[in-house]
């Protein structure tokens, strides 16, 4: 695993979050990103404030049964990045969705840094194990918690 080669070959998946807002608020979500030709796979995550209405926490993505994994979404890459590009970039992230244990959701999600857009605007859909229901744009920032072997 390399966290210095950059790729453009990079997907998501959500794997959990807690947040909330009465107009102001704030949250943190966790996502798995992951690169083949990086041979890269690490744990995010996203912390930010922002506008919006709702609460939720867990927000799990539910497995994709087709492969037995987890559900993952391709990214249209703007620019080939490093793992270590995306750690401590700064992002915007929007969410919707409502669940009581099982739901379903969309969270859309951008990062940029000093050189420019890594990813803008990328939509992760999918259901979610979770109780609540918000409607919450956010400026934050991500940061690396972990790397770890490929996942499927």
């Amino acid at each position: 695993m390399s966290r210095v080669i950059k790729a453009d070959d990079w997907k998501v998946a959500g794997a959990a979050q807690v947040g909330g807002a009465a107009v102001v608020g704030g949250g943190v979500w966790t996502f798995i990103f992951q690169s083949a030709h990086a041979h890269f796979s690490g744990m995010y995550t996203f912390t930010g404030f922002g506008l919006g209405a709702g609460g939720s926490m867990g927000g799990a993505s539910m497995p994709d049964f087709s492969s037995g994994g987890l559900s993952w979404t391709n990214l249209e890459c703007d620019r080939s990045f490093s793992a270590d590009d995306l750690d401590g970039s700064a992002g915007r992230l929007t969410t919707a969705g409502a669940g009581l244990a099982v739901g379903y959701g969309v969270a859309i999600v951008s990062a940029f840094n000093w050189g420019g857009s890594m990813f803008s605007s990328q939509e992760c859909f999918g259901g979610s194990i979770g109780v609540g229901a918000s409607a919450i744009t956010m400026a934050g920032a991500w940061n690396m918690l972990s790397e770890g072997g490929m996942q499927r």
